[in-house]
């Protein structure tokens, strides 16, 4: 990840805290200590896969530590990694296609043609999720996917093609529903977001915007979501 934009202006607030892990990749989000096991210091890195504690969220950490341990610290500057700490920062990340980071995002041909540009027949649409055109008939327009595969909220403008190919990923901009959060995992190595797999527990994340690109921008390995913490320690607003 990284900073795409702060939402009230300015520079990024940044500040050095105490890892109590060792932190050997940069540009990934952090927590403050919530009492689990490896809570040595002020920060730790987020889970991949799991909701954080209301309120537990410090921000991107964009450099990385030396070796941290409870024990056989020999200085005091491998223990310290920079934060931007802003709670309206607004994060870039990549989205990957699998749990590895820049896993390639799969493709989908329609099965049918649709004169609608309803529904895009055989895709595997997530709900409150985003397809949009990758070639052919609706290269650079984006829709919401309904409840249903392959089926849209508002049809594109233009026909669906069995010669198109589409893009979908689970999240879309504002989306917001109680019963199931839309938000991401994040890869293994907390840099990237798992784009084509729904999670319905990770409340870390809102969605402010997506850079969804079509094959001129080779957008399989080149499309991208803006993030907002969603528990911030330091005032954003906490999801129950």
């Amino acid at each position: 990840m990284e900073l795409a934009y702060i939402l009230s202006g300015g520079a990024p607030f940044m500040k050095r805290y105490m890892a109590g892990t060792t932190i050997s990749t940069a540009g990934i989000p952090v927590l403050g200590a919530v009492d689990a096991a490896t809570d040595l210091a002020s920060i730790e890195p987020a889970s991949a896969t799991a909701d954080v504690a209301i309120g537990s969220q410090v921000g991107l950490a964009i450099d990385t530590t030396g070796t941290v341990a409870a024990t056989g610290v020999t200085s005091d500057a491998d223990l310290f990694v920079t934060v931007i700490i802003n709670p309206d920062a607004v994060y870039r990340a990549k989205m990957s296609g699998g749990t590895a980071a820049d896993t390639v995002l799969a493709t989908t041909s329609a099965t049918a043609a649709d004169a609608t540009g309803a529904t895009v027949t055989g895709a595997t649409t997530l709900d409150n999720g985003a397809v949009w055109g990758y070639t052919g008939n609706n290269v650079g327009s984006f829709r919401r996917a309904d409840d249903t595969a392959g089926s849209l909220s508002i049809n594109f403008v233009n026909g669906i093609l069995t010669t198109d190919t589409y893009i979908a990923v689970h999240g879309f901009p504002c989306g917001v529903e109680l019963t199931s959060v839309e938000c991401y995992d994040l890869t293994t190595d907390l840099t990237q977001v798992v784009a084509q797999t729904a999670s319905v527990t990770n409340n870390n994340f809102a969605i402010v915007d997506m850079e969804l690109r079509d094959s001129s921008q080779s957008g399989t390995t080149n499309s991208y979501v803006h993030l907002i913490s969603n528990n911030h320690l330091f005032g954003s607003s906490s999801l129950a």
